[in-house]
């Protein structure tokens, strides 16, 4: 799946070795996204806390990838959009989370450390608890599209919606 995509720069750490869960086949899976904002500067943990009392889930690297393939064309702006679902620990034990962002060399993918300051201009990739799982929250002081990931978790390809 990361192979497939199409990044000017990438961080060689995110790959299957480490995120196991990419290299797994698996049936074509819909998940509804969203992208989840702040307001201030917050850590990931609390960013996470946040998430989980309003009724998210943080999305994981291949819903990160499928995002990036289905609409990037539509992701034209200098944004930094965050997998906190995604973690993995360095052998220093650091924990790092992928993104998504662009600058001068282009589209790329990186890491960020969860442990980490998150500022306003950071956008979260979060899909919705379902009612048996928690509560759906609400939508006061924050901004989001939802978009809709119809893909293939094998290989990020975008599939008909029957």
């Amino acid at each position: 799946m990361i192979k497939s995509s199409e990044f000017n720069w990438k961080n060689d750490d995110i790959n299957e070795q480490n995120f196991p869960i990419i290299a797994q086949k698996k049936k074509e899976q819909q998940v509804e996204c969203e992208l989840y904002t702040i307001d201030c500067a917050m850590t990931g943990d609390a960013i996470l806390k946040e998430m989980d009392e309003k009724g998210y889930l943080a999305c994981t690297l291949p819903e990160l990838l499928a995002f990036e393939k289905i609409y990037r064309k539509e992701w034209t702006k200098n944004w930094i959009i965050i997998a906190l679902g995604a973690q993995w620990r360095d052998l220093a034990r650091g924990v790092h989370v992928p993104y998504l962002g662009r600058d001068i060399d282009g589209r790329g993918l990186g890491f960020f450390w969860l442990g980490g300051g998150y500022n306003p201009c950071c956008q979260f990739l979060v899909s919705r608890k379902s009612l048996e799982t928690g509560s759906i929250g609400t939508q006061e002081n924050r901004q989001s599209d939802t978009w809709s990931l119809h893909y293939c978790p094998s290989c990020g390809h975008k599939l008909p919606t029957l």
